[in-house]
């Protein structure tokens, strides 16, 4: 098991835009690069997907996720998840996210 962390730093969700592995989902885009210590992410949300209760609820389960799978990431990676498309099922997001880390870090 990795530790999960943020990102807080800009510099570093820029050069993984610039620089870095992208999965194209129905809901989300993940940029990533592996190879770190920790496991660390950032959420972004454009204001054009609806309110704040809309934005966060959405941000919540992407954290979520991430924390339920946290025993199955086994190397650490930078991660910058951009939510596309607001609303939908909770299931639908977990399954998006799992297949990405399935796919990635197992």
């Amino acid at each position: 098991m990795v530790k999960l962390k943020r990102i807080q730093n800009k510099n570093t969700i820029l050069q993984l835009l610039s620089k870095s592995s992208i999965f194209r989902g129905k809901k989300y885009r993940i940029h990533f690069k592996k190879g770190e210590e920790d496991f660390s992410y950032a959420i972004s949300v454009s204001k054009h997907l609806g309110n704040a209760v809309k934005r966060n609820r959405e941000k919540r389960w992407v954290r979520s996720i991430f924390y339920k799978y946290r025993f199955d990431i086994n190397s650490g990676a930078n991660v910058f998840i951009i939510i596309k498309q607001a609303g939908g099922l909770y299931t639908e997001a977990e399954n998006e996210i799992f297949g990405f880390i399935k796919e990635n870090f197992k």
